[in-house]
């Protein structure tokens, strides 16, 4: 119930914010009304689970209003620069490319805590970076593409997860400019992927050559060798 929310103890709180977050999984547009209830709890705890939790269902509920997201710049601006909790941390990014992308500012703070997360060597943070790239593909593929650096060589790692995300947000940032460097660089991976993965290589090669009928191919001569 509603009134939970606002519950003197914060243990019923936090019951009550758990419970919605679940309910929400399956039909987010049900609690938008309770949108600003969420954004005071957001304002006013310290808790880091009551945050993640709050974070994660505006992930939900951005999407569906386009204002909550100016709303939300300020609170998450100060979470991304202020928390030292990765999970806090990655749930205020989901929350900003899943459907805050107009505020190119906080998007931009985004990114560039991804950034710190793609260089990290635990495969599943360098993972979920990758993953939340994909969602800027479109929006902010100029953003992106100042890291793909790291996103190319993410194509030679080991976790095969990595490798299909990397190529994924790769195939996404292809434009003419950038076509014959792209392709350089994934017949190179080609040599030392193992045989499923480097058919994937072929395949994305030829996906992106022949892509809106060659329009990306500016030298046919260079396609053909």
């Amino acid at each position: 119930r509603k009134e939970k929310l606002s519950d003197s103890d914060p243990s019923v709180v936090g019951t009550a914010v758990n419970v919605i977050c679940e309910l929400a999984r399956k039909n987010p547009k049900n609690f938008l009304s309770l949108a600003p209830t969420f954004f005071t709890i957001l304002t006013t705890t310290s808790n880091n689970w009551m945050l993640i939790k709050i974070t994660k269902l505006f992930g939900s509920l951005t999407p569906l209003e386009p204002r909550l997201g100016k709303k939300l710049v300020q609170p998450l601006t100060n979470i991304l620069t202020t928390t030292q909790a990765k999970s806090l941390m990655y749930e205020c990014i989901r929350t900003v490319v899943a459907g805050m992308t107009s505020q190119e500012k906080i998007v931009r703070q985004a990114v560039d805590k991804l950034k710190d997360m793609l260089e990290d060597n635990d495969p599943n943070i360098k993972y979920l970076a990758l993953h939340a790239l994909t969602f800027l593909l479109e929006s902010h593929p100029r953003i992106v593409a100042e890291h793909k650096g790291n996103i190319f060589g993410c194509i030679d790692h080991e976790d095969t997860n990595i490798q299909y995300c990397a190529l994924k947000i790769v195939r996404g940032l292809v434009t003419k400019k950038t076509l014959m460097d792209t392709t350089a660089h994934l017949m190179g991976a080609m040599g030392k992927a193992e045989q499923r993965f480097r058919d994937e290589l072929v395949w994305s090669v030829i996906h992106v050559c022949m892509n809106d009928r060659y329009a990306l191919v500016t030298d046919f001569v260079w396609y053909l060798t």
